[in-house]
């Protein structure tokens, strides 16, 4: 679930209301951490972006640890790290909560940030290495799938084109790498739910619609023509 299980109300996006919404649906969430502004003191903030104004309505990371640690321990969770100099904390932070089985963390490439300071202050998590259509990291679709060194998976993100296929998935798990897969309603672009039938071999979806891909996935016909789209 795309920064919690939100839907219909986008606004609610990495709120703890929706995490909670998440979990008890039985969906795994996303979500992304960074910073608070400097007036609002120390910490950590769930916001893919940090405004100059209203930052009262952030909710804090910790408190989302705390929500996740009493949570299905079945249930992943998916860090975005949207700063560097952060990579360390939330990965102690994670290990200090008892999650790191079941949480990875990713796009420490498009940030700045150091993967293997995350790996030092807790060497059991899981890192994912991003590919996508843009190839902003060297990492991109259309080649030969190549596993860094401290990553144990892959974050497959569909930025322009619907690019990640059965075959795409196949070559990344010969690697032996888990797949995670970013739905291109992610970044406003339509999300056809026929195409999501070859996502079944990923070990992970990241969607803003988790209850309607999981319909599909798991064989309901009356969808298989449905679309899905907004704008960022």
């Amino acid at each position: 679930a795309h920064r919690g299980f939100w839907w219909p109300d986008r606004s609610r996006g990495n709120s703890l209301v929706a995490i909670r919404a998440a979990f008890t649906a039985g969906f795994g969430v996303e979500v992304d951490v960074r910073r608070c502004l400097p007036s609002d003191g120390e910490g950590f903030v769930l916001a893919h972006d940090l405004p100059a104004f209203d930052t009262q309505r952030l909710h804090s990371w910790n408190d989302f640890l705390n929500l996740a640690w009493a949570a299905d321990p079945t249930l992943p969770i998916l860090v975005n790290v949207k700063e560097a100099g952060t990579e360390a904390q939330i990965a102690w932070d994670l290990r200090a909560h008892g999650l790191t089985a079941r949480a990875w963390l990713f796009d420490f490439e498009l940030c700045g940030a150091d993967p293997l300071l995350a790996k030092a202050a807790a060497p059991e998590v899981r890192l994912l290495a991003r590919v996508s259509d843009r190839a902003e990291t060297g990492l991109a679709a259309d080649v030969l799938p190549v596993l860094p060194h401290w990553a144990s998976g892959v974050w497959l993100d569909q930025q322009d084109t619907d690019w990640v296929t059965a075959e795409a998935i196949a070559a990344w798990h010969g690697l032996g790498a888990e797949v995670f897969i970013a739905s291109p309603e992610l970044h406003g672009r339509t999300l056809d739910l026929a195409r999501t039938e070859g996502w079944r071999g990923a070990d992970g979806v990241c969607t803003d619609v988790p209850h309607l891909v999981q319909r599909v996935l798991a064989g309901d016909e009356r969808l298989r023509s449905t679309s899905i789209w907004w704008g960022e």
